[in-house]
């Protein structure tokens, strides 16, 4: 999972094994037969953890040229709703994601045109329907703006944005923020499901009946 910030180590307070040095031991366990163990060669494979560089790919934040105030996150979390189709969206989380998009080199020129864009969208569309088809048709279909929205979309549903925004991009790549926001991403919401890699509920969660 790529990630654009990087914590701490934590170093075990006692001796432990290398979870690399675990994962490349279980291909040399040798093989006994007949009382005679049989030593398998080193792997080749390279194994990638997370932490490691490779999966930390360097984010330089650029400050906006815009003030990040309370009535710009207002906008934000309409626009964000709007997009997303679920309303209420959480505010605390909605500033995180604020703070990521404005703050992106690629993207944070971007976000004041998706404000505007959606903010005179909302001001001739009387009705719920028709602001969601003004949506459709003027930002989803716009070559600046839809981009843009895309990535807010992602970004909420996957706590990731996926950049470059160009689609014929070979290299784009899923650029994550911290755990808790991949946690708390939409998708798992609607899917009814935990995230992959994290913990499915509080102790003994298990043991109930799975919820289908």
């Amino acid at each position: 999972m790529r990630k654009e910030t990087q914590g701490d180590p934590i170093t075990p307070a006692g001796p432990a094994i290398d979870r690399r040095d675990l994962l490349r031991g279980v291909a040399l366990v040798g093989t006994a037969v007949t009382g005679v163990v049989a030593t398998l060669p080193r792997a080749g494979a390279e194994i990638w953890e997370e932490g490691d560089i490779q999966c930390r790919p360097v984010v330089q934040e650029k400050e906006p040229a815009y003030d990040i105030n309370d009535a710009l996150l207002g906008d934000f979390m309409k626009v964000s709703e709007t997009l997303t189709g679920v309303k209420p969206l959480d505010r605390r989380l909605g500033v995180q994601y604020l703070e990521r998009y404005a703050r992106h080199p690629d993207l944070t020129a971007l976000l004041p045109q998706l404000i505007t864009a959606y903010r005179d969208i909302a001001a001739g569309s009387p009705s719920q329907d028709d602001l969601i088809k003004a949506v459709q048709q003027k930002i989803m279909q716009d070559r600046t703006v839809g981009p843009a929205a895309e990535q807010l979309i992602y970004l909420w549903y996957v706590s990731a944005f996926f950049l470059p925004i160009d689609h014929a991009v070979a290299s784009r790549n899923w650029l994550y923020g911290s755990p808790e926001q991949y946690e708390q991403s939409l998708l798992w919401s609607v899917t009814h499901a935990h995230a992959p890699m994290t913990r499915g509920g509080p102790p003994g969660h298990w043991a109930g009946v799975p919820r289908i």
